[in-house]
């Protein structure tokens, strides 16, 4: 999960958003301001439940583009730490979005992936109060789908052979480049955590997380989309 900025762009905090000003609505086009969003997003997390862990946020140099991610927990699974990405534009480029899933990207390039992702253009109809609940309803039906399958990756043990095998086969649909064949089998063989020591599936699924920590945004959103494929975790 990764909150990438282009050169040029700025980090912030929540509160800084405050001082973005936000532009005049017309009677077609209603621009949101950037705290809202990122605010009515954390506080509907924590109504479901969330301890915010960390919040990201980044703006473009005209403040008209906003990028955020949240590292959210919950007490009932707590070795899982989920994501949830939004993004934001005062200059008609961007709809309102929110991503959310195990495995996020947000980035300035426009780069914004999740296991569940939705947007809003802003029409005079956006309405933010509604449409964020609604996010998080889906939300959690799919974090429930998601907790189900690494359950069963976990239960799923495999050979070093097999290891090998699917890591060969993660090359060949070009979910990883041939070259990281060597790096994913290692990092599965010498687990750089503790959790992951165990040989099954989950445990290899994250060898490859953790080898697509140094891709490009547009590599590690096709590498993340590769491996829900092979995992089955769509």
């Amino acid at each position: 999960m990764e909150l990438l900025l282009e050169r040029g762009n700025s980090r912030v905090g929540r509160d800084e958003l405050r001082h973005v000003p936000t532009p005049e609505h017309t009677k077609t086009w209603k621009p949101v301001s950037h705290y809202q969003a990122a605010e009515l997003t954390v506080r509907q997390a924590e109504r479901n439940g969330y301890r915010i862990l960390t919040e990201e946020y980044g703006i473009t140099p005209t403040g008209s583009r906003m990028f955020g991610l949240l590292r959210i927990h919950k007490a009932d699974h707590p070795e899982f730490t989920r994501a949830i990405g939004i993004r934001n534009a005062h200059d008609k480029s961007l709809a309102f979005g929110i991503t959310a899933g195990f495995s996020v990207m947000v980035c300035s390039n426009l780069c914004f992936s999740g296991e569940l992702t939705m947007f809003r253009k802003h029409t005079s109809g956006i309405n933010l109060i509604e449409m964020i609940p609604e996010a998080f309803e889906q939300l959690e039906e799919q974090y429930e789908r998601l907790e189900d399958n690494i359950d069963r990756l976990k239960d799923e043990r495999i050979s070093e052979r097999q290891a090998k095998l699917l890591t060969v086969k993660a090359a060949e649909e070009k979910v990883i480049p041939s070259c990281d064949i060597i790096p994913v089998i290692q990092a599965y063989m010498q687990p750089p955590h503790e959790a992951f020591e165990a040989r099954n599936n989950w445990s290899l699924y994250n060898s490859f997380n953790e080898v697509a920590k140094k891709y490009s945004p547009s590599r590690a959103d096709l590498c993340y989309r590769g491996l829900a494929k092979l995992f089955s975790l769509n």
